[in-house]
């Protein structure tokens, strides 16, 4: 009986394949790469389900740091300060201090300035001077004057020598100015206001230069509440404490600069608090949504930890605000104290009308507040640092999801070397039997030929 012939495209096929080894081969491994495929689709969870974590993990630590901003008593310690002239004066609060809330009036009688001195008369700046050494200046009691080993011969070298002799220049700039084609100016800036800074210049008598004082140093001289203050400079920081004010003018009119706390400053750390929970709990439901279309369905939907973290951190916001020493805060000291309120679909709402209700709100926040207090040792920001944590539930399920991870990746490998072992040994025995089909075929149409010639053989007779 023939066996039939056909024809073969595969590498592992001969010229005279009966069959297609790799055809067979491929469809072979093609069943036994299943197992590989739903590891592939494992890894891929998993990779989802770490993005989800890291990215909870993210929002959980931005509304930690919110909420601990919020009991930090250092941030509603902040006053608004206003001056009802700045072309007079200008407040500011001095960094990290907190004035007496009041009105001050300030009146300012002269501003500090500096010394301003012109030496006039010079021809160019490379006139030629043989009385460099007469020139002597004097800042406050001290007095500067070049030598003959200075070689000072010229307007600019002595310019160079002010700008450059010790102590001298952290004193005075000097600076050459030409009037015109055949007229220069060396003037001199005192960089120090104040009367103790005076700047003063003697020059050669008889020379052809003359000295100019342009303008005196002077102290500042103001009052505040008609008390009389006299400073070198026009920023002032040991009048008021916690204020730095800064004279810009002179002025008859009395200048009112009032102090009061800032109640924006706690509406500020109340609403990114509120923001944060609410970017926190956007996070969860889309990392736990729930759905019959998979591709519609959280990464995290059947994972408690979330869940367990979301609860503890409600728990807490349901507790009485408390002191930052857990003291009774009265009545009202829920979440609506702070001006907040819980919408139906679980987020936060910043209330306007609730937060102005609460007058003594500043001075509360100003000494510290504790949400979810249970002890000194158990509040909502102590459970988000156990949370947050090296060792915390996050961190936990992270490094569970990771070793899932690595664990698959193992069962991959083996796999992997596992068929590619198959595959040799399906294609050396397909190569077999395609060898064995081919003599059997061979042989029959040996027999067929050898019949055929002994039938031909006997019609012939």
């Amino acid at each position: 009986m023939a066996i039939s012939s056909t024809s073969s495209s595969g590498s592992a096929s001969g010229s005279g394949s009966m069959i297609d080894v790799a055809g067979i081969v491929s469809q072979l491994m093609a069943v036994e790469q299943k197992p590989i495929a739903q590891i592939d689709r494992s890894l891929q969870t998993s990779s989802l389900k770490i993005s989800a974590l890291a990215s909870f993990q993210s929002k959980l630590s931005s509304f930690k740091d919110a909420l601990d901003a919020l009991q930090n008593p250092a941030n509603f310690n902040v006053r608004a300060v206003t001056s009802s002239l700045s072309s007079v004066a200008t407040v500011n609060v001095t960094n990290g201090q907190t004035p007496d809330a009041g009105r001050i009036n300030l009146t300012v009688t002269q501003t500090a300035t500096s010394s301003l001195v012109n030496i006039a008369g010079f021809t160019s700046n490379s006139q030629a001077l043989s009385n460099a050494t007469s020139y002597s200046i004097q800042v406050g009691s001290t007095t500067y004057a070049p030598t003959a080993a200075d070689n000072i011969t010229t307007p600019t070298q002595l310019r160079d020598w002010i700008n450059n002799k010790a102590e001298l220049k952290d004193s005075v700039r000097a600076t050459l100015v030409q009037q015109d084609s055949s007229r220069w100016v060396l003037s001199l800036q005192g960089l120090s206001t104040g009367s103790a800074h005076q700047v003063s210049v003697t020059g050669p008598s008889g020379g052809t230069t003359s000295i100019n004082m342009v303008q005196s140093a002077q102290d500042a001289q103001f009052t505040l509440n008609g008390i009389q203050f006299t400073r070198d400079s026009n920023t002032i920081t040991d009048a008021v404490n916690g204020l730095t004010l800064k004279l810009v003018s002179a002025s008859a009119t009395p200048t009112v600069i009032d102090i009061a706390e800032d109640t924006s400053a706690v509406a500020k750390q109340i609403q990114t608090f509120v923001t944060r929970y609410n970017e926190l709990l956007s996070e969860f439901k889309q990392d736990t949504q729930s759905s019959l279309d998979a591709s519609q369905r959280g990464a995290l939907n059947s994972d408690l930890t979330l869940s367990t973290i979301m609860r503890q951190i409600n728990a807490g916001l349901m507790k009485q605000i408390k002191s930052a020493s857990g003291a009774n805060l009265g009545n009202a000291s829920d979440l609506s104290m702070l001006g907040v309120e819980f919408n139906s679909d679980g987020t936060l709402n910043f209330n306007q009308k609730l937060f102005d209700a609460s007058a003594q709100l500043p001075r509360v926040m100003a000494q510290g507040v504790s949400l979810g207090y249970t002890s000194p040792t158990q509040t909502l920001s102590s459970t988000l640092s156990n949370i947050l944590g090296s060792s915390g539930s996050l961190a936990d399920r992270i490094d569970e999801e990771k070793m899932t991870q690595s664990n698959l990746n193992k069962r991959k490998t083996n796999l992997q070397e596992k068929l590619a072992t198959m595959q040799e040994r399906y294609t050396a025995q397909y190569a077999s039997l395609d060898a064995l089909l081919f003599k059997l075929n061979n042989t029959n149409n040996a027999l067929k030929s050898a019949l055929d010639g002994l039938t031909n053989s006997q019609k012939s007779n």
